[in-house]
């Protein structure tokens, strides 16, 4: 793009050439949809919050306004984005899937289905089969995409549903060549004991793993209460469990910001957690914990054991990821778990999420005004090293809130069979390249 000196107008020109599946050109009506879909307040996107920066998208998310004042597609080949300050984060944003062209006729035309099982994008794969009973995606060639000799692969065969086990077994009978799901520490121990690991693939994240604590229990509205809960955790067990996670007892993951990180993490200490706790007078805090898979039901198991040992009772609820979702966003929620992901390589991506004071994901409810003040000035900060100073004390701040349990920096690990699978690239956030791979 051809970003204005200001840093407040990006004009964006098109490739030429790109279709959607259903064999229309792409232009840059297409985007400016797109990226109004996002904002719309009636689809409740988890997205919006990354677009904030462009004139009039609060104003749109808030229902405040009908339409996005800074998007503009100026002709079929060019995109106009005005800014109300400028964003470091934007470019990052406009590679992400869900700012892809999206055909509004093929929306209308299909309505929920075109998210659930039709979906029309100009990606290298389309997708021919989606059976929800058998648990099955079949996708097929786009032999009109527009990187020449690409993809390599004529059909990939998506399937889910599958017990953790049996995932193995099919990669190690060579009946499926990804497990997408990744293991659990029980898998990863046995397989490394018997010798069976060489289809283990161990992809470093900036990923973060925690407990949100929700005010709604009053004694969780106390700093010294969140703290207390921060100092009650073995984190080195807590691994052990995990199996794909080192412990970290801060906001941010212990890969990013380097020299500038000045918050120290939480550590485990029972004292000081039980004088907190008697400070704030919350002896015999209850409060419930939700899980949402077995995973995260071994997680809370050993958190509601560690937390005993200063008094509290973390009573585990288990529920579906969509319940916990639902009672999360309307405040109706104790505590849960979050493992976030970043997509960007900048904490600048988790704070716009989940502590700016209207982040996209912030349903705990957390505020500081000094963190969204901080945050502003490094987005427009364009110099990574004074960004990360700012991005320091906005760790500081949030760390000393403890608006969460602070947790385990994630390593993703999943299971490839690398004989049967060649050119293998791979993203943590997103999964396999499977435009560039292909079968022995």
């Amino acid at each position: 793009p051809d970003v204005s000196a200001d840093g407040l107008v990006y004009t964006i020109p098109l490739r030429p050439g790109v279709r959607f599946h259903n064999g229309r050109d792409v232009v840059a009506a297409d985007y400016a949809y797109a990226l109004d879909r996002v904002l719309d307040p009636a689809n409740e996107s988890w997205a919006a919050s990354y677009l904030y920066s462009i004139d009039g998208a609060r104003a749109r998310f808030t229902g405040k306004a009908d339409a996005v004042a800074g998007i503009r597609a100026v002709d079929d080949a060019t995109l106009e984005l005005r800014l109300t300050q400028p964003d470091v984060t934007l470019l990052y944003a406009l590679t992400q899937p869900f700012t892809a062209p999206v055909p509004r006729e093929e929306v209308e035309r299909l309505g929920e289905r075109f998210g659930q099982e039709r979906p029309v994008g100009n990606g290298p794969f389309v997708v021919v089969e989606h059976d929800a009973q058998a648990q099955r995606m079949r996708f097929r060639r786009n032999d009109d995409w527009f990187w020449p000799g690409l993809p390599y692969l004529d059909e990939v065969e998506y399937r889910w549903g599958i017990d953790r086990n049996v995932r193995i077994e099919l990669v190690s009978r060579g009946e499926a060549q990804i497990n997408a799901y990744g293991f659990d520490a029980q898998d990863l121990a046995r397989l490394r004991k018997s010798g069976e690991d060489d289809q283990v693939y161990e992809h470093p994240l900036n990923a973060q793993r925690w407990v949100n604590l929700h005010p709604r229990v009053e004694a969780l509205e106390d700093v010294r209460v969140r703290k207390a809960l921060n100092l009650a955790v073995d984190r080195e067990q807590l691994d052990q469990v995990a199996g794909d996670a080192t412990g970290f007892g801060a906001p941010f993951p212990s890969t990013l910001l380097g020299a500038a990180r000045t918050f120290q993490p939480y550590g485990t200490d029972l004292d000081e957690a039980r004088r907190l706790l008697a400070e704030a007078g919350a002896d015999g805090l209850r409060f419930t914990l939700y899980t949402t898979d077995d995973f995260e039901a071994r997680l809370g198991a050993t958190l509601r054991e560690q937390w005993k040992a200063i008094g509290v009772d973390a009573r585990l609820e288990s529920a579906s990821y969509d319940a916990v979702t639902e009672l999360s966003q309307g405040g109706e929620a104790d505590a849960w778990f979050s493992s976030y992901y970043l997509i960007y390589p900048t904490a600048l991506d988790i704070i716009s999420q989940y502590y700016l004071s209207d982040g996209g994901a912030n349903y705990t409810g957390y505020a500081n005004p000094e963190v969204d003040r901080l945050t502003a000035q490094a987005l427009g900060t364009v110099d990574t090293v004074a960004r990360d100073a700012l991005l320091g004390q906005v760790e500081q701040l949030i760390g000393d809130d403890a608006p969460h349990v602070f947790l385990e920096t994630v390593t993703w690990i999943m299971g490839v069979d690398r004989d049967a699978i060649l050119n293998w690239q791979y993203n943590g956030v997103y999964g396999a390249y499977y435009d560039r791979i292909w079968r022995a």
